[in-house]
Parts: structure tokens; C-alpha cells; sequence
């Protein structure tokens, strides 16, 4: 019993010494001849280097955006109408991306009189669109505010709308990460521009889904003019109105 343990710990455990056997009368054996190789016998195949594996390098994961403020620029662009260029300020929203895909909303704000494009940022638009943007209340958006310049002039005079109409738009379309189209596109303003709001909105119902007028500055006939051609408008070209 003693010895099957130590053998068993042999088994287990390198560098035990075997046992000596026990002596026992063994009869002479002839030795076992060598086996001779056969010559026709298919020798074994070579198999492969086994190829190593090396895992590919995790990639690194792109950080979350923590931006919670847009950023504001201010362009001048040539309008003929005008005779001279358009100044204008687009505010950006936080974590905007110049190749953004499909594109992003725009909202035109018109100032009122005696005013520049400041007025909205003064009162505190960006930070308003930031807040509601990074709480995710609305959706990333460019906000562009233009200048009137000549805005003491017969205002169907200055070519103030053809140039935001269709100066201002077509630049935003072709030089901004925008999404095209009626939808993508509202336009607002107070008192002077929130009658340039209605008449723009309006008049050019194609290229705004939605108009906002703050405080508006407009005569009473004209204002009974632009409700009937809202009345007279279908269902699907009527822009909503707030």
C-alpha cells in the first residue's frame, strides 16, 4: 500500500526516483529485428505552419460631443437688387458639422426698424436655440438673420425682398450643410421684419413651411389682403402661421 503511494506521487510530482524492482528470473529473448522501410510506402504529408493569430486592435470609439453653445458667423454676399452686398449672421448649432447629412433645418428672423442682425442675438435667440438643442426639445437647426439696411425706405422699393427671396436663399442652399426644400425652411420677424416675414412667406409660399410674427408692423388693408390670399390657399400650400 506504501508503495502505491509513493508511485502515484512519482506519477504526480517530477524527479522521484523509481523503485527498484523486484528480481525475478526472466528467460533470454531474442532480439526484435528491425523493421525495414518500405520504399513504395506514400510518406506522411507535411502539414502547414500553423498560422498565429493576432487580434486587430479595438477601434477607438468617437467621444459623445459635449458642446451646449453654438457658435455665430457673419458673411457679406453680393445681391443685385440691392446694388450693393448683403450682410447677414448664421448662428451655428453646438456640435455642428459642415458635412452634416441630410442637413440642417433653417430659420430666417428679420430684424425690426432701427435695428441690425444683433437684435436677436441681444435678446438672446442662440442661447434660447442652444438650450433647446442640447436638451434635445428641438432639433439642431442654422439660424440666419440678415440686415436691412434701408430700412427707413418705401420697403417695395428697396429690393429688400428679392434679395432675401432669392439672394439669401440660394446662397444658404448652395454654401451651408442645409436641408433643401420647403420643409427644411421657416422664416420669422418683429414688427418691420415680421411684416416682411408674412409678405415673403407669402408671396414666395414655395420656399417657407412655417412663418412666426412678432409684434407685427403693418397697415390694416394690407393685412385683410394677405388673410384673404391665405384663405384662398389649399391645405397643402398653406404655411403655418404663428
Amino acid at each position: 500500500m506504501k508503495s502505491r503511494w509513493i508511485l502515484l506521487l512519482c506519477l504526480l510530482l517530477a524527479g522521484c526516483t523509481a523503485l527498484p524492482a523486484a528480481t525475478l528470473p526472466i528467460a533470454a529473448l531474442p532480439p526484435s529485428p528491425s523493421p525495414t522501410p518500405d520504399p513504395t510506402a506514400t510518406p506522411p504529408p507535411t502539414l502547414p505552419p500553423t498560422a498565429v493569430f493576432t487580434p486587430a486592435p479595438l477601434a477607438t470609439p468617437t467621444p459623445a460631443c459635449t458642446e451646449t453653445a453654438g457658435q455665430t458667423e457673419s458673411f457679406s454676399i453680393e445681391a443685385e437688387s440691392l446694388h450693393k452686398q448683403l450682410k447677414l449672421m448664421v448662428h451655428y448649432p453646438p456640435c455642428y458639422r459642415a458635412d452634416a447629412f441630410p442637413g440642417y433645418p433653417v430659420l430666417y428672423m428679420l430684424h425690426g426698424q432701427g435695428s441690425t442682425e444683433q437684435l436677436w442675438l441681444d435678446l438672446g435667440l442662440g442661447q434660447a436655440a442652444d438650450r433647446l438643442v442640447s436638451s434635445g426639445e428641438i432639433p439642431p437647426l442654422l439660424i440666419v438673420m440678415p440686415w436691412e439696411e434701408y430700412q427707413y425706405d418705401d420697403p417695395f422699393e428697396t429690393g429688400y425682398e428679392e434679395a432675401l427671396a432669392n439672394t439669401l436663399v440660394s446662397w444658404v442652399d448652395a454654401s451651408l450643410p442645409v436641408c433643401g426644400g420647403r420643409g427644411c425652411r421657416a422664416i420669422g420677424g418683429l414688427s418691420r421684419g415680421a411684416a416682411w416675414a408674412l409678405r415673403i412667406g407669402l408671396q414666395d409660399g414655395d420656399l417657407f413651411s412655417r412663418i412666426g410674427l412678432h409684434s407685427l408692423s403693418m397697415s390694416g388693408e394690407e393685412i385683410n389682403s394677405w388673410v384673404s390670399k391665405i384663405n384662398a390657399l389649399g391645405a397643402s400650400e398653406r404655411p403655418a402661421l404663428y
